[in-house]
């Protein structure tokens, strides 16, 4: 019994002790601890509740303020800014902290030696601020011999202290960093038309927004341009970013010295919702760079642009001369028979295409996927080289020595049919549509991607 009483007196103990160390001791060396930290940071905010965040110093600084919709410059000029940008700023500035302490209680004689007497042009004043009314304000001097801290002062206090360099380049920053670098803001999906001027002339390219062709004037005016070089057109320009902003509220004359007061080109964009936005091109910075200016903003921009071709020969060579008169892209099925009994067919699934022939579906594999997609984009991009039309009551195989293959194209609302054959000694392969008088003549190449389809998909599968 008594060595039962010491083991539980000991267990007592033990428990006590445990109950002392993890209840009571490291929690309050916790609470030290954090104390300590929260203490450290120069602007002790919590970043979702900021709306202005400012810059206060000689010669002009800048102003950001969150709206419904996201963050806006308001000083020195009023412009969406970027958000994820405005937040990378805000976390990083209320996670500072101080680096050293270096006099608890400096005199007010002393500051200036620091960049930090009030109306010195070294010092600048950072300021968050919330909708109720709180703020916080860092003042900020100039940087240490050493160029790794700069010299800080925190409101209400008359505390010297150093932070990272870091906080001295925001406040010295420009406005620009935080504009956004879009030069047209859209997706390249919502664009209906462009328009540009350059050494080629004018032109236009106007998407219809029914079949998703583009035309070289009024949707459905011939002559049509090739989708597929305008849809990519479309995305780099929807993509296309600003390299720098340079200077801001120019007078007329000064914008010669960029020559952007007689621009050698313009693009304008215009998207669904019927904004357009246009943008002057002028001198060339450096190789592949030049001078620009947006509509309704007066800053001269840098760009490179990847489109400087368009800009430069126009649409040139963009013609459309396939004779398919619907959108290719936007077929759910294509089936070739290769005129033997084999057939071959692939169909648009939800993520992928689906592969069949007359023994049912096959196993996708690389080699088949891609015999697919060549057969898809092959049918879109194939330009003429001759037409031949045929007179009035005789159909156009009557032309063809051998008629080898069919290729069948389904939308939703209907379907076109390709015979495909070839005449006596010539290397290129023809083909007519269904119903129509015409014979056109395509490369040897198509026909080859047909009869490789048929080929692929009756291949025993990849092991």
């Amino acid at each position: 019994m008594g060595l039962n009483r010491w083991t539980f007196l000991l267990a007592l103990v033990v428990l006590a002790l445990a109950v002392w160390i993890f209840g009571i001791d490291i929690p309050r060396e916790q609470r030290v601890f954090e104390a300590r930290q929260e203490a450290a940071l120069l602007l002790p905010v919590d970043p979702s509740a900021v709306d202005t965040l400012r810059v206060e110093r000689t010669g002009g600084g800048w102003t950001l303020v969150r709206r419904d919709e996201g963050w806006w410059l308001t000083e020195p000029i009023v412009e969406r800014a970027e958000d994820r940008v405005v937040a990378s700023v805000l976390e990083r500035i209320t996670t500072e902290v101080r680096q050293r302490e270096l006099n608890p209680e400096l005199d007010e004689a002393s500051w200036a030696s620091y960049g930090l007497e009030v109306g010195q042009p070294a010092r600048t004043e950072l300021v968050l601020a919330s909708s109720d009314g709180a703020s916080r304000r860092l003042a900020v001097g100039i940087e240490v011999v050493t160029g790794e801290f700069c010299y800080v002062r925190r409101e209400d206090s008359s505390a010297l202290e150093l932070a990272d360099i870091n906080v001295l380049e925001l406040v010295r920053s420009a406005h620009h960093g935080f504009r956004r670098r879009s030069l047209f803001d859209v997706d390249d999906e919502a664009i209906l038309r462009l328009e540009g001027r350059g050494p080629a002339g004018r032109w236009v390219a106007a998407r219809d927004t029914t079949t998703g062709l583009w035309w070289s004037g009024p949707p459905g005016t011939p002559p049509r341009l090739r989708r597929w070089e305008l849809d990519d057109i479309a995305l780099v320009v929807a993509t296309q970013t600003i390299a720098g902003y340079l200077r801001d509220d120019l007078g007329e004359r000064e914008w010669s010295g960029y020559g952007l007061d007689r621009p050698w080109a313009e693009l304008s964009v215009t998207d669904r919702s019927g904004r357009t936005t246009t943008v002057w091109f002028g001198n060339e910075a450096n190789e592949q760079q030049y001078f620009a200016r947006k509509q309704g903003l007066d800053t001269v921009l840098a760009l490179t642009p990847s489109f400087v071709g368009l800009l430069d020969r126009g649409l040139r060579g963009w013609e459309d001369r396939n004779p398919i008169p619907r959108n290719v892209k936007r077929a759910i099925a294509f089936r070739v028979d290769d005129g033997s009994g084999r057939w071959a067919e692939i169909r648009r699934g939800d993520r992928e295409w689906v592969l069949l022939t007359e023994d049912g579906q096959v196993p996708t594999s690389s080699y088949r996927e891609n015999a697919a997609r060549n057969v898809a984009r092959g049918i879109e991009e194939m330009q003429p080289g001759s037409t031949v039309f045929v007179s009035e009551g005789r159909p156009p195989a009557v032309m063809l020595s051998e008629k080898t293959a069919s290729v069948d194209i389904r939308w939703p609302d209907g379907e076109i049919t390709l015979q495909f054959g070839w005449r006596p000694d010539e290397e290129g392969a023809w083909f007519y549509m269904e119903g129509d008088r015409a014979l056109v003549e395509v490369e040897r190449g198509m026909y080859l991607r047909l009869r490789a389809l048929v080929d692929a998909l009756h291949a025993p599968a990849e092991s």
